[in-house]
């Protein structure tokens, strides 16, 4: 149960995330910094990146990104801690 009174604000989170190609094929893997931030150079294209846990908890949901050439691409990866 959530107070109220008391949320549970978001914290930066460093980790593992796994970026993979249009044919599911692992082309990048990097650690975000302690402030939870990254940058990646690709290609243009459709990627997936897959954010790593170290067990069943925290976890975050694959997301599709797409990367346009002369761009930067803001990505907010979300991990969910299970505590409410």
């Amino acid at each position: 149960m959530e107070r109220s009174d008391s949320p549970c604000l978001d914290k930066p989170y460093q980790a593992t995330l796994i970026v993979l190609n249009q044919n599911g094929t692992e082309v990048k893997r990097f650690d975000t910094n302690a402030d939870g931030l990254f940058r990646v150079e690709l290609p243009p294209g459709a990627y997936t990146l897959v954010p790593q846990s170290p067990g069943r908890l925290p976890r975050a949901g694959t997301q599709t990104v797409e990367v346009v050439s002369g761009q930067f691409t803001s990505v907010t990866v979300t991990y969910d801690s299970g505590i409410r």
